[in-house]
């Protein structure tokens, strides 16, 4: 079965649902738009191959039941899910075309301080990351590739 591969201007979205199981709220949206220095293009966009997710960073904010203020902090992709990977096509250096199937792992790094006391005192979440899942949306039409 062909998958999509992901191009510059498709999105990587992270699951707030997975990260509700985790501990937290994502209040804000976490929504990041692919970026790609790939010279292979259709349409003027780049592909995005293996590596270019290392660039995907998203600042949000969170609520965590430990807090009653919400806080900041970053959203990354910890590790592609093989089914995120070609294995047939790859790019001009070897490296893997990114496909749109299966979820990414992702983690959340608690950035800025949380009010712990709406009064005086703060403190900042411990905590130093939270784990959670992330997939890749295209923003429209798809290309496909045959991996088989």
């Amino acid at each position: 079965m062909p998958d999509s591969v992901i191009k510059a201007g498709d999105f990587a979205v992270f699951d707030a649902a997975s990260f509700t199981k985790a501990g937290i709220t994502l209040i804000s949206p976490a929504k990041f738009t692919m970026s790609s220095d790939s010279l292979i293009k259709t349409t003027q966009k780049a592909y995005c191959l293996l590596g270019d997710e290392a660039n995907i960073s998203v600042t949000c904010q969170y609520q965590s039941n430990l807090f009653e203020m919400p806080g900041m902090g970053t959203l990354t992709v910890l590790k592609l899910d093989t089914a995120q990977q070609s294995t047939v096509a790859t790019g001009p250096d070897g490296k893997p075309f990114i496909l749109k199937g299966g979820k990414f792992q992702a983690i959340f790094t608690p950035g800025s301080v949380k009010a712990f006391n709406v009064v005086k005192d703060a403190m900042q979440d411990l905590t130093p990351k939270y784990v959670g899942e992330g997939y890749f949306e295209l923003a429209e039409d798809p290309f496909f590739v045959q991996l088989s």
